[in-house]
């Protein structure tokens, strides 16, 4: 092995322990992504024997649930085991990137940069430190790339299908790579991805069987429907902010740029997937910033010869990646949603990961294991190991605003009216909310309930005696 070869697989080595360090650090001490209540709690109530879509309101694929459900059964700390996962295949990603390279022959420097500029894009970071679905699906997206264009069509179907069991907006990709079959005129291979495909989807039919109105509600109207934009062109302008976003994003608009200075050497297949996926993504309403992150590995195999430029114009590199670094710190703790205003501080007082812990003591204080909580967010009964009720959260109190009854119930979404009912009955032993939300609920709640305790603007009622 030459003193070049030796000296990038030491580079690389220290690149991927340095993503794991920060990745664990962020594992343990990123405030909340809102959206992992959501995940959460889906798989707390999957281990308990309910099913998706028919028990209860999901609002992605399936396997993710699935993946996370064993987690509870096992007893394990759920947020940040869940969290681990994330990091854990986020890691495999990047070794993947990396081999990806070697295989196309990139040489030592250029391998180096692309791997450090993949490692440090602040986005992936925080996005692959948190319970969502991002980072499996971005690993097993990449390997179905990887596997079309090694030839192993079957295989590719598998690791696709299996990628979008978990993320629906991936599915675009199946017609990416039949194209790209077809247009080398291997139609048997176009067969074998289909098998695939449908071989790594099979799990999905029996949920479509047993309520195909709420698995489409979920998997697609929701999406739809769940955007608080007054019109048409409202959504419209929100989704060409957004995409202004992606391609200004500092770290975004650099690896454009090394992209772009090979121009005539991109590789097809990747970049077509970059462009379709985009489009995939900007459907949903509304489109968040971090969306992009699914489009980074698609992007970063389109961009080896820009980085096989870069690595010869010393100064460009290191200017670019002074740049690149700098961009990545002020997205580390990113969260794609706002809960009650664009301020960072109130975000942070509400989300951070003690406020967090200190709300789900006082639930775990004045409930029982049995007891049922009323919770505005859903991940603060889920993370104190008790029952949620169905129906309400982030995603569902949106949707039932919209349809309003009977098709909110339909749909496993608890309108205000139900959620009054619940409270004038005084069901629940716990309720939690947040100065602001159910408001009008508030004389029912001081009637019936104490409150025992205060986090930031999170407020925790416990049912009075008698």
């Amino acid at each position: 092995m030459s003193s070049e070869r030796r000296w990038a697989r030491a580079a690389a080595i220290a690149l991927l322990a340095l993503q794991a360090v920060l990745l664990t650090w962020m594992a343990l001490h990123r405030r909340i992504n809102p959206d992992e209540g959501f995940y959460l709690t889906s798989s707390y109530r999957v281990a308990a024997g309910q099913l998706p879509y028919r028990d209860f309101m999901y609002a992605q694929m399936p396997y993710f649930a699935y993946l996370l459900a064993p987690l509870v059964l096992l007893g394990a700390p759920l947020l940040t085991a869940a969290r681990f996962i994330s990091v854990a295949c986020s890691l495999a990603l990047s070794v993947v990137v990396y081999r990806e390279t070697g295989r196309r022959d990139v040489p030592a420097l250029a391998r180096t940069v692309l791997l450090a500029f993949f490692v440090l894009h602040g986005l992936k970071l925080s996005s692959h430190a948190t319970a969502i679905t991002h980072a499996p699906s971005d690993l097993l997206a990449l390997l179905s790339l990887i596997a079309l264009e090694r030839r192993h069509s079957l295989l590719a179907g598998i690791f696709l299908g299996v990628a979008v069991g978990f993320r629906l907006p991936l599915a675009p990709l199946v017609a990416v790579y039949a194209g790209a079959l077809w247009w080398r005129g291997q139609t048997r291979s176009v067969i074998a991805l289909g098998i695939g495909f449908a071989l790594a989807l099979a799990p999905v039919l029996p949920f479509v069987a047993i309520d195909p109105a709420n698995f489409v509600f979920g998997t697609y109207t929701l999406h739809q429907i769940r955007g608080n934009f007054p019109n048409a062109l409202a959504s419209l302008r929100q989704k060409g902010v957004i995409f202004l976003k992606w391609v200004l994003f500092p770290q975004d608009l650099l690896l454009l740029l090394v992209a772009l200075s090979a121009a005539a050497e991109i590789p097809a297949l990747p970049a077509v997937a970059v462009v379709v996926l985009s489009a995939a993504f900007l459907q949903a309403t509304p489109t968040y910033l971090t969306y992009v992150v699914q489009v980074l590995p698609f992007l970063f195999i389109a961009a080896i010869p820009g980085f096989r430029w870069l690595a010869q114009r010393r100064t460009v590199l290191a200017a670019a990646a002074v740049v690149y670094v700098l961009s990545a710190v002020p997205s580390l703790g990113y969260s794609p949603i706002s809960v009650f205003s664009d301020s960072p501080e109130e975000k942070n007082r509400t989300w951070n990961r003690g406020a967090v812990n200190a709300v789900t003591r006082l639930i775990r204080a004045y409930s029982a294991p049995r007891d049922s909580v009323l919770s505005w967010w859903e991940g603060y009964p889920t993370l104190a190991y008790r029952n949620g009720v169905i129906g309400v959260g982030f995603w569902e109190t949106n949707a039932a605003r919209k349809l309003g009854d009977p098709r909110a119930a339909r749909f496993h979404c608890m309108t205000l009216d139900r959620i009054e009912a619940l409270i004038q009955r005084a069901e629940p032993a716990v309720i939690v909310v947040p100065t602001g939300i159910w408001t009008q609920f508030m004389p029912q709640i001081e009637t019936r309930y104490e409150q025992v305790g205060t986090v930031g603007t999170v407020h925790v009622y416990a049912r009075r005696a008698g």
